[in-house]
């Protein structure tokens, strides 16, 4: 990686893969303005640029797959250009525009620009893995389905503030599955299991008829990742099962972190199966140099030997079979430190014979209290690469000089060692020392996750948010061969938060729960022992008014309307806030809300509307209008006069009107109407018209 800096690191260019140089342009203001600038920026910035590639298939054309390129560009960024792989076919820009033939632009239009492109998808080899294929082929791609690891463009880009970090991400969006580095597309069925920290994924195409079930390939890396102790255990494992239509250079290939394929017709039940084969892989973290190189295959075939040996899926007879091919008499001449001498498979054969060899004496040399686990977990921790002779001092450390002089002589000289017998084996490899592993959570155990929003348990940790807390079941288990005493600290960032102890008998576990609650929005990395597993806080999300509904949008007069609004929270974190309720700007109320993730809660008030107009009331940003009417003028009812229509009528007839006076308004009602009587005719004739009129009714 190249980088310079201009302006005291304000304005930065940095390249990565073989990108040419993007110009820096220039930055004004004083050095002081400069490193204020940078500083804001990066206190408000610090997401770094995301490439995503997302794949395709193109069955019309086999051979080659679709790719677009998304890039995320943070506001800090100044300028990205992208460098496409060889042999692409460029077939749409987004963002981007083309400076030369292979190399792209961003033209600071949107915030994710995107490349489409027709990659070649077949790559070849002259198969030298564990065991070679019938064919060449390493990756392919069918028309229907492809098993595919894509190269990703190279990138320059610029920038102001601190440095910008590149995340690189694979997805299909149709039909498929995606790990880190490598992809199927095309229909399949996923089978998971979580054990001892890691989440196993295994990929069955629609076209793949696998020899082992799946389950049982699930429980073999459940075994082995417990078994096998030597240092961190990835998350994620991911495994596709290939279809044996394809005619492969191998029987099963690691790339990146624990991404693998192996054929799906390849049986579990041996000694050199490649199915853990391709798992010890993905525990490895080597940075050899050459003379070390020998290493990744010997220990791979060493340890998928005794894995399938320790996991009952052979016996010691096909053990020893594997690992005596070391003696072969094509080896003879095969200096393991020196690759330009070996034999087709010397690295596996003798490496593997060597690598068990080791771990028998050192087993030996310190009464089973130490083995070749802890050579591959001192080197797996190294971040610089290590020679032989670093190698040969790592082994003394582990056990002692006689069985390192041992180690430099199989491993710089022709010399080999015998395969060792059932008792010499017994007596090595026997009823084993306390040796104690741990598991986060236990298989049979959850997570405990307790606050103000929730009380759950969970097998996988979701995001928390500041101020949970989280009960941490760590399952102790005694694999050794005789009783003893753990002490194993429990750390957060590497500082210890708690330790759990106590004394266990060959076999047995114990469940010691740990409660931390975390304070502060991060990243975190929990560890106990050789496991652990990331934690991530956040701040609680931000409720949000879904829906606002009224008991009524017309009211007559003044008068109260009631006020229901929904609020609903974030689908993965707790959310909390305070709902504010207005009426025509106005604050009314405001309610505190508290919601787990995916939760909807309702939120009621009644709001006075006081006087003819219109009203808007609003709940966060959702809102209604309600109208006040003026009161309305009732109309007045006449009585009812009856007309006789017997023989004999009143002599009287009435006309009945209001009993107050004329003009004036009944006390009390001061919207009532006026009636006006006849010419003459006052309030007392009216009354004694009417008295007469009753009598004459009652008459009759």
């Amino acid at each position: 990686m190249t980088r310079v800096w201009i302006a005291a690191g304000v304005l930065g260019i940095v390249l990565l893969g073989t990108v040419a140089p993007v110009a820096a342009g220039t930055v004004s203001g004083s050095q002081q303005e400069a490193e204020s600038t940078a500083t804001a920026l990066a206190r408000t910035d610090a997401s770094p640029i995301t490439i995503t590639q997302r794949l395709r298939l193109t069955p019309d054309r086999p051979g080659e797959i679709g790719v677009t390129v998304a890039v995320t560009i943070p506001d800090r960024v100044e300028g990205v250009e992208l460098r496409l792989p060889d042999g692409v076919s460029v077939t749409g820009t987004d963002g981007f525009e083309q400076v030369a033939s292979d190399r792209y632009e961003w033209t600071g239009d949107g915030a994710e620009p995107t490349i489409t492109y027709d990659l070649p998808a077949n790559r070849t080899t002259t198969g030298e893995g564990p065991e070679p294929g019938s064919g060449t082929y390493l990756y392919a791609d069918t028309g229907p389905w492809a098993i595919v690891s894509p190269p990703g463009p190279g990138i320059g880009y610029q920038w102001r503030g601190e440095d910008v970090s590149v995340d690189r991400r694979l997805t299909v969006p149709g039909e498929g599955v995606a790990g880190e580095r490598m992809a199927y597309l095309g229909p399949a069925r996923t089978y998971n299991r979580t054990a001892h920290g890691q989440t196993f994924e295994v990929i069955v195409p629609k076209e793949a008829s696998m020899t082992p079930a799946p389950e049982r390939v699930l429980d073999t890396f459940a075994t082995a990742s417990d078994r096998l102790r030597v240092g961190d255990r990835d998350e994620q494992v991911f495994t596709i099962a290939a279809p044996s239509e394809v005619d492969w250079g191998v029987r099963g290939l690691q790339t990146g972190d624990s991404d693998m394929w192996v054929a799906a017709d390849q049986p579990l039940a041996e000694a050199d199966t490649t199915w853990l084969h391709e798992y010890v892989h993905s525990r490895q973290r080597l940075n050899t140099t050459t003379s070390t190189q020998w290493l990744y295959e010997g220990s791979a075939t060493y340890y998928a030997a005794k894995l399938a040996l320790e996991g009952d899926l052979v016996d010691f007879q096909e053990f020893h079979r594997t690992v005596d091919r070391g003696t072969a008499n094509r080896y003879e001449d095969d200096v393991l430190a020196d690759p330009p001498t070996w034999s087709y498979r010397g690295e596996y054969d003798k490496g593997g014979l060597v690598a068990g060899e080791l771990d028998r004496q050192i087993r030996l040399e310190t009464n089973r209290t130490s083995r070749f686990d802890a050579v591959f977990q001192t080197l797996n921790a190294r971040d610089a690469q290590f020679d032989h002779q670093q190698f040969v001092d790592i082994v003394a450390g582990a056990s002692s000089q006689s069985v390192a002089q041992l180690a430099d002589r199989y491993v710089t000289t022709t010399d080999r060692p015998s395969m060792w017998e059932q008792a010499e084996h017994d007596a090595a490899f026997g009823a084993a020392p306390a040796q104690f592993t741990s598991q986060l959570p236990p298989d049979s155990e959850s997570y405990r996750v307790e606050s103000r929003f929730r009380n759950v348990s969970v097998e996988t940790l979701p995001t928390l948010v500041v101020g949970e807390s989280i009960h941490i079941p760590v399952n102790v288990t005694n694999v050794g061969g005789t009783a003893g005493t753990y002490d194993t600290p429990v750390t957060i960032d590497g500082a210890a938060i708690a330790r759990v102890n106590g004394e266990l008998a060959p076999g047995e576990s114990a469940i010691v729960t740990v409660p931390y609650t975390f304070d502060a929005p991060g990243s975190y990395r929990l560890r106990v022992g050789d496991v652990s597993t990331t934690v991530t806080v956040s701040e609680p999300a931000t409720p949000t008014v879904e829906a606002i509904a009224v008991n009524r949008t017309i009211v007559e007069g003044a008068g109260d309307v009631s006020v229901v609004a929904t609020v609903r929270g974030n689908d993965s974190i707790p959310a909390a806030g305070t709902i504010t309720m207005t009426r025509n700007g106005s604050v009314h109320a405001e309610e505190r809300v508290r919601l787990t993730p995916g939760e909807s809660q309702s939120i009621e008030t009644t709001i006075n509307l006081p006087q003819p107009g219109v009203y808007e009331l609003a709940v966060g940003e959702k809102s209604v209008a309600v109208t006040v009417r003026e009161p309305a003028t009732p109309t007045p009812t006449p009585t009812r006069t009856d007309t006789p229509t017997t023989e004999r009528t009143s002599a009287v007839t009435t006309t009945t009107t209001s009993l107050f006076e004329t003009g004036t308004t009944p006390p009390g009602d001061e919207s009532a109407p006026t009636t006006t009587a006849g010419p003459g005719f006052s309030a007392m004739l009216a009354l004694v018209a009417i008295l007469l009129a009753i009598g004459g009714l009652k008459r009759r």
